[in-house]
């Protein structure tokens, strides 16, 4: 790992960097709602210069992303109470987790499993997505082949295997998070 404090030597964090050495100018709120709501801006304007629809599907895109940045402060919320961490703590613990830094601060570890288990339980009922995905875009492959459209359907065919695959993020996140909770609780 780095040599600059808090930054951990080895598969734990330093207690004091649990919570200080974490903290990005990106992870505040108004950051976030701000780069979503510029984001959303610019890509309403991009669509209104390229389809040269009118104004309105820039207002609807600014619209959306100000939906979406709303809900992004919502589900923070839901968080921090879950975890029983603040926003910052939550950020950091988010960057551990995903870096698979086990903190040592015992408040920590606490909020780290529950965000964990609650990510867990989110992607345990969502078991039958990905082989369901798979078959739909295998369908419209075939469809596709059958139409005559061979490079398309070759590359519906090649995404569907790319969903299939062990590689994928979602099975990589799956693993990420079963390890941590292993850590976690020590078992």
């Amino acid at each position: 790992m780095s040599g600059r404090p808090g930054a951990g030597n080895g598969p734990t964090a330093d207690a004091a960097g649990d919570w200080q050495e974490e903290w990005r100018w990106h992870d505040a709120r108004w950051a976030t709602a701000t780069m979503v709501v510029v984001v959303g801006g610019c890509a309403g304007g991009v669509l209104w210069w390229v389809t040269g629809s009118g104004p309105r599907v820039a207002v609807v895109a600014l619209v959306a992303s100000a939906l979406l940045a709303w809900a992004n402060s919502r589900s923070m919320t839901y968080l921090q109470n879950r975890t029983g961490c603040t926003y910052r703590q939550l950020a950091a613990l988010m960057r551990l987790a995903r870096q698979e830094r086990i903190p040592e601060d015992p408040a920590a570890r606490r909020g780290m499993l529950a965000l964990v288990r609650f990510q867990n339980s989110k992607k345990a009922g969502g078991a039958w997505a990905q082989p369901v995905s798979v078959g739909a875009v295998l369908v419209l492959a075939a469809v596709q082949l059958l139409g005559g459209h061979f490079l398309l359907g070759a590359l519906l065919v090649a995404g569907a295997g790319l969903l299939a695959s062990k590689l994928s993020p979602l099975a990589r996140t799956r693993a990420r998070l079963a390890r941590l909770e292993a850590a976690l609780t020590g078992s």
